[in-house]
């Protein structure tokens, strides 16, 4: 099964003239808060000038998990009926493994 370690980033997402949320999320999530919220509405932060601790993960996690994970995070477009990660990354995740640059894993 292809798997990778995922990167953490701080970032800022503006919903609307008056929120704007800083949350800490995957970067491959990224792509899927821009397709809710448009790309310009969210921003990738400089951790430590936002004095944000980002604790990387150190273990791979499998991309078949990974993308379900996403599908039941974000849940449906609300337009068309695909779940947004479907929408970003193809069908079935077809794209996602390749984005993230996994690996296939070895067995030991």
């Amino acid at each position: 099964m292809p798997s990778f370690i995922p990167k953490r980033v701080a970032a800022e997402i503006r919903r609307d003239i008056t929120d704007t949320a800083g949350i800490v999320c995957y970067e491959h999530e990224l792509p899927i808060y821009q397709a809710i919220h448009g790309e310009e509405a969210v921003k990738v932060l400089d951790a430590k000038a936002a004095e944000v601790n980002v604790i990387q993960p150190k273990e791979p996690i499998d991309t078949v998990a990974e993308f379900a994970r996403l599908e039941q995070a974000f849940g449906f477009h609300p337009e068309i009926n695909v779940t947004f990660a479907e929408y970003v990354y193809g069908r079935r995740g077809v794209n996602f493994a390749s984005a993230v640059g996994a690996k296939e894993s070895r067995a030991a």
